[in-house]
Order: C-alpha cells, then structure tokens, then sequence
C-alpha cells in the first residue's frame, strides 16, 4: 500500500462526513443508480429477464463489492437479485439510515466494525477505506463503483486502486467484471469533487492491471445531482467504464 498523507486522509473523511450530518448529499438518489441498471447484465452476465426493480432473482449469484457504499438503494436491489454484497463507509449514519429504510435488520459487531444481516449476504465495514482488512472477504466477483473512485482526493487514487487490486485477489488467477463510474471535465476548472477521469488517468492507474472498456458516454443535464455538484465546469460528461481481466 502506497504510503498515505494521514492530515489529508482525516480532511477528506471530515469533509464527507459534514456533507452527511448537513445533509448535503446531492450526489445522493433515491432510486437505483440509472447506471447500474443499463449495464447491469455486462457487471452480472448471468442476470436473466427484464433489468429493473422487479428483476427475477439471480440463479448464479455473484459476490459483489460496493466501495464507499453509503446508503445506496443499489444494495437492496442487489440482493432482491440473490448477490451477496460487501460496502464500505466510514459514516455510521448513512449506514444505519439503509438498514432502516430496507428493513435490513443489520448487526452490529463492534470489536469487527462490522454490520452484517442475519442471513450473512450483507456485510458492511464502517470505517476508513484504506483501512479495511479487505482480504478477510475478497475475492469479489465483482465491483460496482458509483462515484467512489471520483470522490477520493487525486493523492490517494494510487492507494485506491491498489486496494481494487487486492479486492478481487489480483494475480491469483480470479476472474472479475468492474463496472466503474466516471466523469470528464477541465481539470483546470474545477478540483472536485466529483473528480475528473481523463485518459492519462485510464492509462495511469486502470490500464496497468486491467482490460478497460468505454460502454457509455454522455453529457451531465444542468438539472442533474452530478451537476449541481460540479458547478459551472463547462463540458461534463459521465463515463462508464467496464474493467476485466487483461488477457
């Protein structure tokens, strides 16, 4: 693991978590992620019948890692689907406000800081990412990234991808499907976050390890979550990224 600025580390955590307690969560949705959705069968290619919230359960159910997973409706969608689902969140709040909007009826082990579900298919570690003991539950079939990597700061893409790389038990011969959102705009502009993906960062941090696949691009409408975060960066277009193993 790349040695890490911990005064930055504990500024970034700060910095969302006061989002959370003001409630200033505009990257935040109601429904499933738009995203997920289109591209789910490419994530799951198992998954059968119509996408959408009604979606018939999974026969071959996947192990799915969420970094960074807050309160994410795309938790209980996955596991309406049969997946079991591991995330990631360092705010306790967010954690609990899912448990009791799905009725999830999570556990909490302190000594583990771990939340899990009775049935054990719903595991969340609250704490810093970087710290997460990931091996005790990789390797994940798959990853579904929604905006995680995009809100780290640029300092820490490095340890973040390394942390990718342990998650689905890089070179141990494990086959994965990450499904990665980004987004593109002038870095001049803006610092982020969301923060910017551009194609020096694809071939910097992805291409390295992994098959990197562009399925979908398209520009950001002024009314959206995204933008409203962003500001006024001119171009922003959203970008969905399909990561696998190199051949």
């Amino acid at each position: 693991m790349p040695q890490l600025d911990i005064k930055l580390l504990e500024e970034n955590t700060r910095f969302w978590e006061n989002r959370y307690r003001n409630n200033n969560i505009q990257w935040h949705i109601d429904d499933v992620n738009p995203m997920l959705f289109k591209h789910l069968k490419t994530l799951i290619p198992s998954v059968t019948g119509e996408v959408g919230e009604g979606s018939k359960a999974d026969s071959n159910p996947k192990k799915i890692f969420i970094p960074l997973c807050g309160k994410t409706k795309d938790i209980p969608f996955l596991l309406s689907l049969g997946h079991e689902v591991f995330g990631v969140e360092s705010f306790s709040a967010a954690i609990e406000e899912l448990n009791y909007d799905h009725n999830l009826e999570l556990k909490f082990d302190q000594q583990k800081s771990l939340y899990e579900s009775e049935d054990g298919r719903l595991k969340i570690y609250c704490g810093d990412f970087f710290t997460c003991p990931i091996e005790d539950f990789e390797p994940f079939d798959c990853i579904w990234d929604r905006g995680s990597f995009i809100a780290v700061d640029y300092h820490f893409r490095e340890a973040y991808v390394e942390m990718m790389k342990r998650a689905v038990a890089l070179g141990t011969g494990h086959k994965f499907r990450y499904l990665l959102q980004t987004v593109r705009y002038d870095k001049t502009v803006y610092p982020g976050p969301p923060r910017c993906v551009d194609p020096d960062d694809i071939e910097k941090f992805l291409e390295p390890w992994a098959s990197v696949q562009q399925l979908d691009r398209y520009p950001v409408s002024d009314d959206s979550p995204m933008r409203m975060t962003a500001g006024d960066v001119g171009d922003l277009d959203e970008i969905a990224l399909f990561l696998t193993n190199k051949n």
